[in-house]
């Protein structure tokens, strides 16, 4: 009994996810500096961490069921202490994996061409989110700039399942008009738009 409780604990422990950290930062110990580096080595499941920085990371796309994410938005305009007091900002990043996870980074637009992807707590700015995957939950995201939004795919595309709730827009704004143009059967609630809405 000792033996296969000793080999279960094993097994449990072979098959935890990993953290594998990205940085651009000069002198940090992180294994990797480019995001596709961290992927290959990555197994669905895992989360990949990018590292805050001065240098946005350039665009990125997700093609494998992980969590990638950033230090945060809000910890350095809250006054709260971090080893790092710098956000992760990356150009644009392309979601291309069912049941990935976007959250906690500054980032220039989102393409969701998956299902069931989840982007929560981003700073998304001066680019929209696009949604071409079904059952796609954007939730309290931080989204800025006179060309943000969250829309559906110009192409005609309608998607369906997509909870829009409890984000916050300053200047673009939601485009409802644009959004149900494209989204079936979706939940969309308590969104704060504050101008232009």
């Amino acid at each position: 009994k000792i033996f296969l409780f000793g080999m279960l604990g094993c097994m449990a422990l072979s098959i935890q996810a990993k953290v594998l950290r990205v940085s651009n930062v000069t002198g940090s110990n992180a294994p990797y500096t480019i995001y596709a580096d961290a992927e290959a080595a990555a197994e669905e499941g895992d989360t990949i961490v990018f590292e805050g920085s001065n240098i946005v990371y350039p665009t990125i796309t997700i093609s494998k069921k992980l969590v990638v994410m950033g230090s945060g938005y809000y910890l350095v305009e809250n006054g709260i202490s971090q080893v790092n007091g710098q956000v992760a900002t990356v150009e644009g990043v392309t979601i291309s994996a069912a049941e990935a996870k976007l959250q906690s980074l500054k980032v220039k637009g989102v393409n969701v061409t998956a299902d069931k992807v989840i982007i929560n707590k981003c700073h998304v700015y001066d680019a929209p989110i696009t949604l071409e995957g079904n059952y796609v939950v954007v939730h309290q995201n931080l989204i800025t700039g006179t060309s943000s939004s969250v829309r559906g795919k110009n192409s005609g595309t309608v998607v369906s399942n997509i909870q829009i709730t409890n984000n916050i827009w300053t200047s673009g704004g939601l485009n409802y008009s644009e959004v149900l143009m494209y989204l079936t059967e979706s939940y969309i609630a308590y969104n704060t738009c504050t101008s232009n809405a």
